[in-house]
């Protein structure tokens, strides 16, 4: 069946366009070995060197500077700066998802939460970035040491 919708819709380009749509021979598919063959072919096999696809970073944020944010209705995402010792990180995170840590940071106040910003890194950039913020629980007590003891 996909077969027959690709070539209708194929049909229907050629009759709107008016020139025939030539499909691209495509070749078999490769086995996935676990690194893109343009990383591998860049760095010749050596042993203790690994190839990542991205660096996953978890970046704990002060409450207190996400509560200040500006989040204004209509637009759907935010440009921030994160300065650090070593730099300065670019990023956007959605703006629905400042407005969801600042909820969090009123309901449970600014010492009692925890707020995170996650992405992959960039060139000086973070990509696929995402805004998290979660109250803090205190510790519970096990009942081993609730007890007197005497």
């Amino acid at each position: 069946m996909p077969r027959d919708l690709n070539r209708g819709i194929e049909r229907i380009e050629e009759r709107t366009f008016r020139k025939p749509i030539e499909a691209p021979i495509q070749p078999a598919a490769k086995p996935r070995t676990g690194a893109p063959v343009r990383q591998a072919a860049a760095h010749p096999a050596r042993d203790g060197v690994l190839t990542a696809r991205s660096i996953q970073l978890k970046i704990t944020l002060a409450p207190e500077e996400v509560f200040r944010l500006g989040a204004p209705e209509g637009q759907p995402r935010i440009k921030l700066n994160v300065v650090y010792d070593g730099g300065t990180l670019s990023t956007e995170v959605a703006t629905k998802s400042v407005r969801k840590a600042q909820s969090t940071i009123r309901a449970a106040g600014v010492e009692s939460t925890f707020v995170m910003l996650q992405g992959k890194l960039g060139r000086g950039e973070i990509r696929e970035a995402g805004l998290v913020a979660q109250p803090k629980t205190p510790p519970k007590t096990s009942p081993l040491t609730t007890g007197d003891q005497t």
